[in-house]
């Protein structure tokens, strides 16, 4: 299968192998590890079936400790949704705190996936049900 798929996620190369089912399937999967990179591409989006995304993410730019946002990533979503509707969304996170994931899921995303807890084979499977839906 030949689905694109965009995955936003700053610690690919520690978890890269969630995704290794899909890429054995044929999916072809660019990573993006900041909003800044997303935003650098925001207009070519819908050349993807699909995204994957953190929201703990750098947002790109150093701006001292002190005036990094923690959750640039939720930003990041409203910004993909308000263009794109239509991109079935599937966070995955570390994320426990409450208010934060209300505000994912006002987003209407299609799945919160735990990350740590999410067995490669099961994220195939998410990605594969949210891309039948679409």
């Amino acid at each position: 299968m030949n689905y694109k798929i965009l995955w936003v996620e700053d610690d690919s190369y520690k978890i890269g192998d969630l995704v290794l089912p899909l890429k054995k399937d044929g999916c072809h999967i660019s990573v993006y590890e900041t909003m800044n990179s997303v935003m650098s591409i925001i207009d070519k989006l819908d050349d993807y079936d699909i995204i994957l995304l953190d929201v703990l993410i750098p947002e790109g730019v150093d701006r001292g400790f002190d005036k990094v946002k923690e959750y640039v990533g939720v930003d990041l979503l409203y910004k993909i949704k308000r263009s794109y509707p239509d991109i079935p969304i599937l966070v995955l996170s570390v994320v426990s705190d409450d208010e934060v994931l209300n505000k994912i899921k006002r987003a209407k995303v299609n799945k919160i996936i735990t990350k740590g807890s999410c067995l490669p084979s099961q994220l195939k499977k998410e990605v594969y049900e949210q891309l039948e839906m679409k």
